[in-house]
């Protein structure tokens, strides 16, 4: 029973994870990616429609980099070039995710809820885990070094706490800006891709349930560092396996499951409470940059 809690905390958590690794890379830049919970739910789409068809989870992941980034690049367009509000362009993302992966699973499929099984990616490392697993547990102490210990990452972070001087320092503040905003990108429709391809092996309808929020709560916990970004992660991820372990546990009282599915976010709201004032986001966060003449 404890391994197999273990187990369903690390595949709760790696969703969570990607989000908030990718959240954390967009924000270090200066960009607030709230998209990541949309981005997430159409690589798990669409990961799922490239695995069946083409009867390979390989091609079904890499779909969904290919989404994630083409959704980046979107994302960043609207946000960097045109300076649009960061925020209703990623909600925009968000909304348009919902109402595209559902009618194209009822179009495609010819009904609503779920796809066909689909190929999965092998558990075929120790322990059970597959090379998502892997991928995700090694990311943030790879991000920590390159934020914090190489030129393109001091640069990135200079870019985020003030724009301005960054670009009279000789840094293109719209290339950096875009190269975070579309890796925040894949890493998200990772997440959802793991969830369709690694976990569950098919699409459900919303499967990405807000983990996408979740990322961006566990960046905010973490301070914007990658790896505060993954010891929160972990935290809300361990939540959702606790919630599923206490559906079971306390199935012979007839509770609701929805009381045990908000565990999570009323965790996570609480925490949010908890480091409010605490927690510094860069300067320049959310921050339109216009490119001095």
């Amino acid at each position: 029973m404890i391994w197999i809690l273990i187990k369903t905390a690390i595949t709760s958590t790696i969703p969570i994870m990607l989000a908030a690794e990718g959240a954390t890379i967009s924000e270090l830049s200066g960009v607030i990616n709230i998209a990541l919970e949309g981005i997430m739910l159409l690589g798990a789409f669409f990961g799922a429609l490239s695995a069946y068809y083409s009867n390979s989870w390989f091609i079904g992941l890499l779909v969904s980099i290919l989404v994630g980034a083409s959704v980046g690049v979107l994302h960043a367009y609207i946000s960097i070039d045109c300076r649009g509000d960061q925020i209703i362009s990623g909600t925009g993302i968000n909304v348009v995710a919902v109402g595209l992966t559902n009618m194209l699973l009822k179009t495609i499929f010819k009904h609503a809820g779920t796809t066909p099984n689909v190929p999965s990616i092998p558990h075929d490392l120790p322990g059970g885990l597959n090379i998502l697993d892997l991928f995700s547990l090694f990311l943030p102490f790879f991000l920590w070094w390159f934020y914090y210990y190489t030129p393109w990452g001091l640069r990135t972070r200079s870019v985020g706490e003030d724009p301005e001087v960054s670009e009279i320092m000789g840094i293109s503040v719209r290339k950096v800006r875009y190269i975070s905003v579309v890796t925040s990108s894949i890493l998200a429709s990772l997440g959802g891709a793991y969830l369709s391809l690694g976990v569950v092996g098919l699409f459900q309808q919303n499967m990405s349930g807000g983990r996408g929020f979740l990322g961006l709560a566990a960046m905010i916990f973490g301070n914007w560092n990658p790896i505060g970004s993954m010891i929160a992660a972990i935290f809300f991820g361990s939540t959702y396996a606790l919630q599923m372990y206490m559906q079971i546990r306390f199935y012979q009282f007839n509770i609701p499951p929805e009381v045990f599915l908000m565990l999570p976010y009323i965790l996570a709201i609480l925490a949010l409470i908890g480091v409010m004032g605490k927690s510094h986001p860069p300067s320049s966060d959310g921050k339109p940059y216009t490119r001095q003449k």
